[in-house]
């Protein structure tokens, strides 16, 4: 963690935040929103400070006092089991997701309705089937990854507002079954 960004940390007091990490710390300049509604972009935080991931394990017992609000994951990092520890967590950002193969830190975590994840090899979105039903509709961006099973989509009986995948179309028709699912081959 910078300089700048601990003295803002240690400022806080019980209020929500939204934490940036990255492999150095540093605050990254600009973050690409993967919604296409205006209304979904509007409603998606920045993070208000950064940490590297070595601070999150340091500091994971001060901010589960806090009410972290959105999670913005910019490097390929370690474990994301901390996610879980954030209950109030609402917007999930991972962009090098390529370790990830499950979602089961989503599993505890009820508030969520914001998940964009890009590069992951899942086997399947069971973690669907799980969620209780929100007031909240979902918005769901899996941007160049793969899915194994998409049976948990078969009778989804959440709200989602936007679920987009980008790719590069060999799975298209996979994915384009799901009425409710916007798929956009990815522009080379």
């Amino acid at each position: 963690m910078t300089e700048k960004e601990r003295k803002k940390y240690d400022s806080l007091k019980s209020e929500f935040l939204n934490i940036g990490i990255t492999n150095d710390g540093k605050s990254i300049d600009v973050i690409g929103i993967p919604w296409k509604k205006t209304s979904n972009a509007f409603k998606m935080h920045t993070p208000d400070i950064y940490f590297e991931y070595d601070d999150i394990c340091r500091e994971l017992d001060r901010l589960r006092t806090l009410e972290v609000w959105g999670c913005y994951v910019f490097d390929k990092v370690g474990d994301l089991d901390f996610i879980r520890s954030l209950k109030e967590l609402r917007d999930i950002y991972i962009s090098d997701a390529s370790d990830l193969t499950d979602l089961d830190f989503l599993r505890d975590n009820d508030n969520w309705h914001m998940l964009y994840l890009k590069n992951a090899n899942l086997k399947n979105l069971d973690f669907l089937r799980n969620l209780k039903s929100r007031l909240q509709a979902l918005c769901l961006c899996f941007e160049e990854c793969s899915v194994e099973d998409l049976s948990a989509l078969d009778g989804l009986n959440l709200r989602v507002s936007e679920f987009i995948v980008v790719g590069d179309g060999a799975d298209r028709d996979k994915w384009e079954k799901y009425k409710f699912v916007n798929y956009y081959v990815r522009k080379k």
